[in-house]
């Protein structure tokens, strides 16, 4: 075999490999999106699940603090802040009206 078959092998295997990849990726999306749009219970477990680990990342920014770790501690509320106002935007934003 030579380097340029070789070549030409290994570029249709990561040409394979990456069609695989992004169809799966497609399928999840689109998956996801179906039973977000269909389950509150779901919509519901998610967002729960987005706000305690924001609030479990502010818990986490005081016992850093707390210890000596300053810059940890804020990364930690920063990050917490901004997730928890991106979750307040959505739910002003975003909010579902009954008919």
């Amino acid at each position: 075999m030579t380097e340029r078959e070789f070549d030409q092998k290994v570029e249709r295997a990561a040409a394979n490999f990456e069609r695989r990849v992004e169809t799966a990726a497609d399928h999840l999306d689109k998956t996801v999106n179906r039973v977000w749009n269909r389950s509150r219970l779901f919509r519901c477990v998610a967002r729960g699940t987005s706000l305690a680990a924001e609030v479990g990342l502010l818990l986490i920014a005081g016992r850093l603090a707390d210890r000596g770790n300053r810059t940890a501690a804020a990364w930690c509320a920063g990050l917490s802040v901004v997730g928890l106002a991106a979750d307040m935007l959505i739910a002003i934003c975003f909010r579902r009206t009954e008919k």
